[in-house]
């Protein structure tokens, strides 16, 4: 049978690294709460064509494009160069999915112009500031 003490040494590490995975966890749940609010402001629409908003795909195209407008001006062969290379070449309709970007891009809510800069600029840098996102 161990000894009281044996038992509070194994406890209390095993304790504080619980709650400090609880915090993290907690932690990244709000940035991520957080950025994707943001980047519905800048990108009404871009939920409906990832299924993981925070896919490697995806990061790349938010920190890589400022703004819908620059997926629009983009050619779509870039575009679907972009998605073949990022995406490893897993898009079954690369084609397909450029065109639904450009798309939604067209359809995503619009901000006023003085609210535009602070609003794109903000997912890209908090994206650099934590790139588990």
């Amino acid at each position: 049978m161990p000894k009281p003490y044996e038992v509070d040494e194994m406890y209390l590490p095993l304790q504080r690294l619980t709650r400090y995975r609880f915090h993290l966890v907690g932690s990244l749940i709000r940035e991520k709460s957080y950025f994707l609010t943001i980047l519905f402001l800048k990108f009404s629409n871009y939920g409906d064509v990832f299924s993981d908003v925070f896919g490697a795909t995806s990061r790349s195209l938010i920190t890589d494009f400022y703004s819908p407008e620059e997926i629009i001006n983009t050619p779509l062969e870039d575009m679907v160069q972009f998605l073949v290379d990022k995406g490893h070449n897993h898009f079954a309709e690369p084609e397909q999915l450029a065109k639904e970007l450009k798309r939604i891009s067209r359809e995503s809510y619009r901000l006023q112009p003085r609210l535009t800069d602070s609003v794109e600029s903000n997912p890209g840098n908090q994206h650099e500031q934590h790139p588990v996102l």
